[in-house]
């Protein structure tokens, strides 16, 4: 059981990387969420619309998507946490290199919570210029 949650675990975290909405939509269980658990302007809670659209907005950020590398997996009950690196080239040109933890959280074998740990300053000082609306 572990392993099947590890496999959708990962599908949904290299499908993220490569922006791949519709295959990160079947890992989410109804009313599934995520946690940006930091204190970044990307902190707060999105909703499984928001994630699905977020994961289509990547492209768009990082035009060839953001590479994860996995580090380690480990599953107990319910819950599986995903340690990787991330690395991508932004639409910018700037190299954008971050650390992340994921655990997520199952229930009938879909992620149904995401609790999302990264270096916030990264993101704020690289990314968050890149979503902000142009006045």
């Amino acid at each position: 059981m572990e392993n099947q949650k590890k496999q959708v675990a990962l599908k949904f975290i290299y499908a993220m990387g490569a922006g791949d909405a519709a295959a990160v939509e079947t890992c989410l269980a109804p009313g599934a969420i995520t946690m940006a658990r930091n204190f970044s302007k990307f902190a707060g809670v999105m909703k499984r619309e928001q994630i699905v659209s977020m994961v289509s907005a990547f492209r768009s950020l990082m035009p060839n998507g953001l590479a994860f590398t996995v580090l380690s997996v480990i599953a107990d009950g319910d819950r599986v946490a995903i340690e990787c690196d991330g690395d991508a080239v932004l639409r910018s040109g700037t190299i954008y290199r971050n650390l992340y933890c994921f655990v997520l959280h199952f229930a009938d074998d879909l992620i149904s919570e995401i609790h999302e740990y990264f270096c916030s300053k990264l993101a704020d000082e690289l990314i968050w210029p890149l979503v902000q609306p142009q006045p």
